[in-house]
């Protein structure tokens, strides 16, 4: 293999070796003579280059041509792309394409995992990447699917570097794949020259994996239910997510168990109602705290599922947001269970480090040399992704649980120009330079990067070879930010609630239900979809320590809220469970028809909202009416008087020590509503306030004057003697 690093033969192999010894499925990848392989080249380009063809559009200059310079003592294919028009205009690649008749031909039917292989050589000095990109098609060579999220840095040393990926099959119907390379930087094509060669393609064993497996949870901030792709977003570009619900489960049902990150988040640590711990907004200062009749913190008596993965021996980390109590007196997360973290906000070193500072992101500022933003923010999720990076290379050779709460997409937003330029195209119509940035722009630009980082994290995985023993769920805390919250979130309330109606702090859909995607290869069926199983955040606890066989004592179990739902992770739904409920104590914000009355309870295909007084009853069938639209209380009296019923001992039960706050639960009937003011200056008099003056409001005023026959007698109860001048 003349040419080759001999760094990267060693590290590749060591890997494989570690592979070996830590998830038993991937034993048979690695013995050739007993795998069904298919190669789309035999070693290199030459031999199969009549099955490879290139594209150009958008004015590209473009050479593929066949060189001596091997990586492998054949011959390499030169990719070279020089740009004469504007970059965006451009898409210049090299692919093996089964669209092209008689070629392309790679058999998918059955194979649910693919091992990539190939070498790469850059011949360009310049910031460019090497993107794979993976697309699949049906048996009519109908597209299927594209998994764009493989980039590869090659370093510009006169070398060949040998890169392996491991792909995971997007649709069931897929029978055909072909793979093709682009030159990229910043995600978009871009100018540059690389050597390609021995590319090959291998299927892989999807075995499950004997042993208990880790257990990763990825929480958006403020992220909707609509903000994906797979969810059906049309402008949004999250491969990486996309590429989780591809290759395993996505419930349509999932609900957070608050509107409000604190009591979200109480949830899925506890397996609890927050109510139970007074716990109704997001933890302040002690003040704010107080206001709101909420302690400082979440009780450390109470088990949570780090405490409970700690004990079973796992290695536990959680790592960005925290969430659980930001007070001086508050407890570092190692009275949670957890061994390892670093959250925003800071906590003293025990058991990981304090909040990132200034020195932490400098290298990622200095990407971005006319940025001038110096803040945590827009560099968020590459550091809590650094971290928790860190902490699996640590820990692959043992059992973890691992907590990811990114801070994106939550407000405030402000994301660097290089994250910004994959949606150049979303700029305000009218707008000059680029100053004027738009919400849209500014928020897709946040998720998107988001996703490339928990792309980064899962490459990761399988580069160490644990994706096969690693359950990865994602899924936001609660609805997205509405537009005028606390001055900063005007950029956030771009953020899509689906066919929902509500956002955060709203009781309606849109609030409270929230993507989940979950992931656990030869586990999880891939590409499931389950719209029947009602998922709460509250039983991620329970759920959680089934797959990992924890056992939980009797007197733990009897505390939770939360249900087991591993059978529905692994492909069964669930037809029905106990009711859930939720209680607010603050008034909704944002726009006023999503003012939802202040508690809700959700039982099959009912759910139903209402006040702690009894007042604004709205019964709502949620399968049919997902928008919440139709109010069918009237028609169905006894499933009201039950729901209410269940409901209100429910709430009766919370341990409050304050009332709601004034406004609480309040609709549309708050709103300012415009009144007749052409009689104001009329002291102690109402007309008809129908917007007219006529006879029928003099009416009104002589009867407002009593008997008298005379108003312009001093006596009389005459309004007009009141007013200066008359």
């Amino acid at each position: 293999m003349a040419g080759i690093d001999e760094s990267v033969k060693v590290e590749n192999l060591v890997m494989k070796i570690k592979k070996i010894n830590t998830c038993l499925a991937f034993l048979i990848l690695f013995v050739s003579s007993s795998l069904t392989a298919e190669m789309l080249t035999n070693g290199s380009f030459e031999d199969g280059f009549t099955d490879w063809r290139k594209f150009a559009v958008g004015g590209a200059q473009a050479t593929f041509e066949i060189v001596t310079d091997s990586y492998d003592g054949e011959n390499a294919a030169s990719m070279h792309v020089t740009y004469i028009t504007n970059p965006l205009a451009q898409d210049f690649a090299i692919d093996r394409s089964p669209k092209d008749p008689g070629t392309g031909k790679l058999d998918f039917t059955g194979k649910d995992r693919l091992e990539i292989t190939f070498a790469a050589k850059k011949m360009l000095d310049n910031g460019s990447k090497i993107q794979l990109t993976v697309s699949e098609f049906d048996a009519d060579k109908n597209w299927t699917g594209t998994n764009t999220n493989y980039s590869f840095e090659v370093p510009f040393d006169a070398n060949y570097h040998l890169f392996t990926v491991e792909y995971n099959r997007i649709s069931s119907n897929s029978v055909y794949v072909n793979i093709g390379f682009r030159i990229i930087e910043n995600g978009l094509k871009c100018t540059g020259k690389y050597y390609l060669d021995a590319v090959s393609v291998k299927e892989v064993s999807t075995q499950p994996v004997d042993r208990r497996p880790n257990i990763i949870q990825i929480v958006a901030d403020d992220m909707g239910w609509g903000d994906t792709g797979f969810f059906g977003h049309n402008l949004i570009n999250t491969p990486n997510i996309d590429q989780l619900a591809h290759s395993g489960i996505s419930f349509t049902n999932f609900y957070s168990s608050a509107t409000a990150s604190s009591p979200a988040r109480v949830g899925l640590m506890t397996g609890q109602y927050p109510a139970k711990f007074r716990i109704h907004e997001t933890f302040s200062d002690e003040a704010a705290n107080a206001n709101y009749g909420m302690p400082d913190f979440l009780t450390t008596s109470v088990p949570t599922v780090t405490s409970l993965f700690k004990s079973a021996g796992y290695k536990t980390g959680h790592f960005g947001q925290w969430y659980l109590g930001q007070t001086d007196n508050a407890p570092a997360p190692t009275a949670y269970g957890i061994d390892t973290y670093r959250c925003k906000g800071g906590f003293n070193p025990i058991g990981g480090k304090s909040s990132w500072v200034r020195d932490d992101w400098q290298a990622l500022r200095e990407n971005d040399p006319n940025w001038n933003d110096d803040t945590f923010q827009p560099y968020s999720s590459e550091l809590i992704i650094d971290e928790a990076i860190n902490f699996i290379e640590q820990n692959k050779d043992d059992f973890f649980y691992l907590n990811i709460w990114l801070s994106d997409p939550g407000a405030p937003l402000n994301p660097t120009l290089s994250q910004l330029a994959q949606y150049d195209n979303l700029m305000p119509v009218g707008s000059t330079g680029k100053n004027h940035k738009g919400a849209m722009k500014v928020y897709y630009s946040v998720v998107s990067n988001m996703d490339a980082q928990i792309g980064r994290l899962m490459n990761r995985l399988t580069q160490l070879g644990i994706d096969g023993c690693t359950l990865v769920a994602f899924l936001s805390d609660n609805g997205p930010e509405y537009i005028c919250a606390y001055n900063k979130s005007s950029y956030s309330s771009v953020g899509s609630t689906g066919p929902f109606r509500g956002r955060k702090s709203s009781l309606y859909e849109g609030g409270i239900r929230t993507p989940l995607i979950m992931r656990w290869p030869g586990h999880i069926p891939a590409g499931n979809v389950d719209n029947t199983t009602i998922f709460s955040g509250l039983d991620w606890l329970a759920t959680a320590c089934k797959i990992a066989e924890i056992d939980v004592a009797e007197e733990i179990a009897q505390q939770l809220d939360g249900e087991d739902v591993s059978a529905a992770v692994l492909g069964t739904p669930i037809l029905s469970r106990e009711p859930l409920m939720w209680e607010i104590r603050t008034p909704v914000k944002g726009k006023f028809i999503d003012y939802s009355p202040a508690m809700a309870i959700r039982l099959g295909q009912w759910k139903l909202l209402m006040n702690q007084d009894g007042s604004r009853v709205a019964l709502y069938d949620i399968v049919e009416d997902p928008a919440e639209t139709k109010n069918l209380a009237e028609e169905n009296p006894d499933i009201v008087e039950t729901l209410t019923d269940a409901l209100e001992s429910w709430a009766d039960d919370n341990p409050w020590t304050t009332a709601p706050k004034e406004g609480t639960g309040a609709g549309v009937e708050v709103y300012p509503w415009p009144k007749n003011s052409y009689i104001s200056d009329i002291t102690g008099v109402e007309g008809q306030r129908d917007g007219k003056v006529d006879l029928s409001d003099l009416q009104l005023l002589f009867e407002q004057w009593g008997d008298c026959n005379d108003p312009m007698l001093e006596d009389c109860n005459n309004p007009f003697l009141e007013v200066e001048g008359q």
